[in-house]
């Protein structure tokens, strides 16, 4: 939904606009020894989740990985449950992560003004539904008993007014209601999701894709699941940074993100993950 690009503008603004146009130079000296400390939410494919030795990988971490390099920096990365890795960048235990922009985040955090990558928000669901050949929005989902977890910054700003939406504490409480038959969709986790469709204990769930076409051509669900051929929105996310840090990191990392958008770098990680570019 774009409908709200100016009001993030503002909030992103708000946060602070120094640095955009600023060379790099200067700043290669002076870069900072120490690392930044990022945080991802765990599993969550392709963004973010762990490789096959438990190392984080994912569309996000490559993104901050060549954004910091730019800017003089390198990052750690830890996996956690999402609402945690929120609550250890807001008491300045971490440093950073990556998300759409929000009024209760601006609070604890500084964005970059520009995104990091763009996504395509949309319903997968079971072929065999026919329930969804009239959804064209999320308007329409209020026929639906819908579940989130506090900590979604995306179906809180987008979903919120929708009066068939259930808020329960955390992810696995979600999955329970899902299993349990209580609610039809769940708009957050991607592969505990599509196993739950497949198994026919969930009628739908809500998710950023890019890689998740894959993912279910991969496991030879795509005669089983689709998704629905409009996208519900188009979300940026950001980098965003503790408000402990000092401002002229996210001034470095704009002008690091405004370059590597320039030469494709960006472009061309996103295509990996079978995604695309922010504004593409």
């Amino acid at each position: 939904m774009r409908g709200t690009i100016m009001d993030r503008r503002a909030l992103l603004r708000g946060a602070g606009s120094a640095g955009l146009g600023l060379a790099l130079g200067p700043w290669a000296a002076r870069a900072a020894v120490a690392p930044l400390r990022f945080v991802y939410a765990d599993n969550v494919v392709p963004f973010s989740y762990a490789d096959a030795d438990g190392n984080a990988t994912g569309l996000l971490k490559d993104d901050v990985d060549v954004v910091t390099s730019a800017a003089g920096y390198s990052q750690t990365t830890s996996l956690m449950p999402w609402g945690r890795a929120q609550a250890t960048v807001r008491a300045g235990q971490a440093d950073g992560f990556c998300t759409v922009p929000s009024a209760d985040r601006a609070v604890y955090v500084q964005f970059c003004l520009q995104p990091v990558m763009t996504s395509d928000i949309g319903i997968w669901h079971r072929r065999d539904d026919d329930r969804f050949k009239a959804v064209g929005g999320l308007e329409e989902l209020a026929a639906f008993r819908l579940g989130s977890y506090v900590g979604n910054g995306w179906a809180t700003e987008h979903m919120g007014a929708i009066p068939t939406l259930a808020v329960v504490p955390d992810p696995v409480s979600v999955l329970k209601m899902l299993a349990a038959g209580r609610i039809d969709a769940w708009a957050a986790h991607s592969d505990t999701n599509l196993r739950k469709l497949m198994s026919g204990r969930g009628r739908f769930f809500i998710f950023r894709n890019p890689g998740l076409t894959e993912v279910i051509q991969n496991n030879g669900w795509d005669g089983r699941i689709r998704i629905l051929p409009h996208p519900l929105a188009v979300e940026d996310q950001y980098m965003v940074f503790s408000r402990h840090l000092d401002p002229e990191v996210r001034e470095r990392l704009d002008a690091g993100l405004e370059r590597l958008a320039a030469d494709g770098t960006l472009e061309r990680i996103a295509l990996r993950h079978a995604g695309h570019a922010p504004g593409l």
